[in-house]
């Protein structure tokens, strides 16, 4: 799918709200990037599709027959192998599914993939925004995978060095081992691969965990009992245990957004920006009133677009593009933590499907 480099800029319509009008009783209505609460106008832009940052609810717990169930995760299945940028996870005890893409029109166009692939209902709560969580301190932590009473025995063991990159530095591993006594070297891709496992859910929400380093410095092996599944175990147990003790921080999207307004209203204006907690605002005459930019959190894009509407009454040009995942203020991480809906989900990528079917299908 070909993105455009710039933002498509459109003037604002009306948008119903008629959720009758949905297919296969989706039981909400996407709204692109931002929804009026009074009488309400929609501005449409084209988003930086880069990577998750909003997530959505899907339950299934209405479904009366596992061949239900199967036909879902067989639709979701063939998403998740078209498009590279979704994630799915599962809460088998509440029966919900969890899906986490580029913005809400990425969304609203997979959940329509689905149910024109499908003969159920799905139920489907309105879009959140997908918070993540970075390692706040350098730590070390071990991993030991030792099962010398089980038939064959099992060894894996490996210890990590993490430590938090820039915002937006990703995920690096790299590998400090290069004597063949200690690991050998056809193990190492499978501690890498443990970590990359682990990823997609913290300590704190269940967030997917981004931007650190993981080295790999010490370890040993056994001749007989040690195997690559093994070091995968073992190095997901070390990660595990870091995590926990990383002093975890909250990131959030922050979205850059740029409008025009009238004359007279730039002070409301600027209070309009931070009371949205906006930052690095730019403001330039033109044409008789002002263009601006700001960067805002996708929490809060919401009240910003309300305030707009109050006080300009008709805003008639606005784009949006996700900008970068910035730290939550510490006032709103415990709320955040304690409303998330990724704690007890599981990130799946659906590769071994009959047995995500049965464990998601039992009572």
């Amino acid at each position: 799918m070909l993105v455009p480099k710039r933002p498509l800029i459109c003037e604002a319509r009306k948008v119903s709200t008629d959720v009758s009008q949905n297919k296969a009783g989706i039981l909400f209505q996407f709204v692109e990037l931002f929804f009026w609460r009074k009488e309400m106008y929609r501005l449409l832009s084209v988003i930086n599709l880069s990577g998750p940052y909003m997530a959505v609810n899907l339950s299934l717990d209405h479904l009366h027959t596992k061949d239900e169930v199967r036909k879902v995760f067989l639709a979701l299945k063939s998403c998740l192998d078209e498009d590279p940028r979704l994630l799915v996870f599962t809460k088998d005890d509440t029966k919900q599914i969890i899906l986490a893409g580029a913005g809400e029109l990425h969304l609203a166009d997979t959940v329509k993939r689905l149910t024109d692939r499908l003969d159920v209902e799905l139920k489907a709560e309105p879009p959140q925004v997908l918070y993540k969580e970075t390692f706040g301190r350098p730590l070390e932590a071990e991993g030991r995978f030792i099962r010398q009473t089980s038939s064959p025995a099992r060894y894996g063991h490996c210890w990590l060095r993490f430590e938090p990159l820039p915002r937006g530095g990703g995920f690096e591993f790299v590998n400090q081992i290069h004597d063949e006594e200690m690991i050998p070297s056809k193990f190492i891709p499978f501690v890498k691969k443990g970590l990359e496992r682990c990823m997609p859910r913290g300590s704190a929400g269940g967030f997917p965990v981004v931007d650190f380093r993981a080295a790999l410095f010490k370890g040993s092996y056994h001749a007989t009992d040690s195997c690559a599944m093994c070091y995968q175990i073992a190095a997901a147990i070390g990660f595990k245990q870091a995590i926990k003790q990383a002093d975890s921080i909250i990131l959030e999207p922050v979205m850059k957004v740029a409008f025009e307004s009238p004359p007279a209203e730039l002070p409301t204006l600027i209070e309009a920006i931070r009371s949205s907690r906006g930052r690095n605002e730019s403001l330039q005459p033109a044409g008789g009133g002002w263009r601006g930019t700001a960067d805002i959190p996708l929490k809060e894009l919401d009240n910003f677009s309300n305030d707009l509407v109050c006080v300009f009454k008709v805003v008639q040009k606005l784009e949006v593009q996700f900008g970068y995942y910035d730290q939550v203020p510490d006032h709103l991480v415990e709320p955040i933590i304690r409303n998330s809906i990724f704690k007890d989900a599981y990130c799946d990528d659906l590769n071994s499907l009959d047995q995500t079917i049965d464990s998601f299908w039992e009572p």
